[in-house]
C-alpha cells in the first residue's frame, strides 16, 4: 500500500514515525506490519460491538442417491443431476423420480438424516446457526413423502422444521414420516419422540405412535395411533382379466395420506382413500404393480395381470 494512502487513513502523527525509525526493506515490513495490526484491532472490535458476527455457510450433504435424482440450484432453473457427495444450500431443491430415493445428512454433529422417498419434490427453505450454536433448519415438501431421523440435536436451539402446503411440523429429537399429495394432503407419523403440526393458526401435538393428516386450508385433526398394516383394495381390473377393450380404468382404494405408484409412477390418493387411472392395453399381458407405503413406513404391494385379446374366434367348419 503506498505511503501517502497510509497518510489519508491514519494521519501524519501516527505514520512519520514508523518510517523514520528504519528505512528501506525494514521500512516496508514495518509498514504492512502495522497495517495488519490495524487491521486486526478493529475487525476485533467489530466483533466485540456484534457487528462483525458472522453465521458459518450451512449446507445439506448427499449421502445416497438411487435411481432418477436431479438438483435445481438456487434460481438456475436448470436440473442436474446429482453425485453423493453433492452439498446443497438454502434455496436448492433435489427430486427423485420413479422408484428412486436419496439420503441427505444436515451438517454439523447432530446426525441427523433424512430419507426422500420416489417421485417427490424437496426445497430447502432455511438454513441458519444462531449465536448460541443451534441449528435452524426447514424444509417443504411440496409432494412426495420423507422419513427424517433427528438424533440428539446437541443444542437447545436447535430445530426442525419440515413444511408442506397445508401444514409446518416441529421436530427436535423425533423419527418421523411426512407424506404429501400432489393436491396437498399432508400427513405426518412420529415413531419416535414428538412433533407440533400447526396450520391455520391450530397446533396439535403428535406424541410417539401417533399419526394425523392436514387438508390445505384446514386445520390438524387430532392423533390417532399409527396404523400397523397398509392395504390396497383394487375394484377394478379383476384378477387375470381377459377383455378385447384396449381402454381399461383402474380403481382402488388405500389409507388415506398414503403414498402409492403404478408401474414407478405417482398415483394420487384422494383425501377419501380413492385413486384411480387409465391405460391403454397393447395385444397380449400387461402387469400393474400397485405399491403403496404410510407414515408408519407401512408397506403394500398389488400386482393384476391383464389381457387383450382382439383376435376374432377360429371358424369351425363342420
Amino acid at each position: 500500500m503506498p505511503v501517502q494512502h497510509l497518510r489519508g487513513m491514519l494521519g501524519d502523527d501516527r505514520v512519520q514515525p514508523l518510517l523514520d525509525r528504519r528505512g528501506g526493506e525494514l521500512g516496508m515490513r514495518a509498514e504492512l506490519h502495522f497495517i495488519y495490526r490495524v487491521v486486526g484491532v478493529l475487525c476485533l472490535a467489530a466483533v466485540a460491538a456484534g457487528r462483525g458476527w458472522a453465521a458459518p455457510l450451512r449446507f445439506v450433504q448427499l449421502n445416497s442417491a438411487r435411481g432418477e435424482v436431479t438438483k435445481q440450484l438456487g434460481k438456475n432453473p436448470m436440473w442436474r443431476p446429482v453425485k453423493v457427495g453433492d452439498k446443497l444450500k438454502q434455496a436448492d431443491q433435489l427430486r427423485t423420480g420413479k422408484n428412486s430415493t436419496a439420503v441427505l445428512r444436515l451438517d454439523g454433529a447432530d446426525s441427523t438424516l433424512v430419507y426422500v422417498a420416489p417421485n417427490t419434490l424437496l426445497k430447502i427453505i432455511s438454513l441458519s446457526t444462531a449465536k448460541t450454536g443451534g441449528r435452524q433448519s426447514q424444509f417443504l415438501v411440496s409432494r412426495g413423502g420423507v422419513n427424517s431421523k433427528v438424533r440428539g440435536l446437541l443444542n437447545r436451539d436447535s430445530t426442525l422444521e419440515i413444511r408442506t402446503p397445508a401444514c409446518m411440523g416441529g421436530v427436535r429429537g423425533t423419527e418421523l414420516a411426512v407424506t404429501a399429495s400432489t393436491e396437498g394432503l399432508t400427513a405426518f407419523g412420529v415413531t419416535e419422540g414428538a412433533v407440533a403440526v400447526t396450520a391455520q393458526g391450530q397446533e396439535v401435538a403428535l406424541p410417539t405412535g401417533t399419526m394425523n393428516r392436514t387438508k390445505p386450508g384446514e386445520a390438524p385433526t387430532p392423533p390417532e395411533p399409527l396404523p400397523t398394516s397398509l392395504e390396497i383394495t383394487l375394484e377394478q381390473p379383476a384378477p387375470d382379466l381377459i377383455t378385447n377393450q384396449p381402454a381399461l380404468e383402474l380403481r382402488g382404494r388405500t389409507a388415506v395420506g398414503a403414498l402409492l405408484s403404478l408401474n414407478g409412477d405417482d398415483l394420487l390418493v384422494r383425501d377419501d382413500g380413492t385413486f384411480s387411472a387409465t391405460a391403454t392395453l397393447k395385444e397380449g399381458d400387461s402387469f400393474f404393480t400397485f405399491r403403496g407405503t404410510d407414515v408408519a413406513n407401512n408397506k403394500a404391494e398389488v400386482v393384476r395381470k391383464v389381457t387383450l385379446d382382439t383376435r376374432p374366434p377360429a371358424l369351425q367348419l363342420q
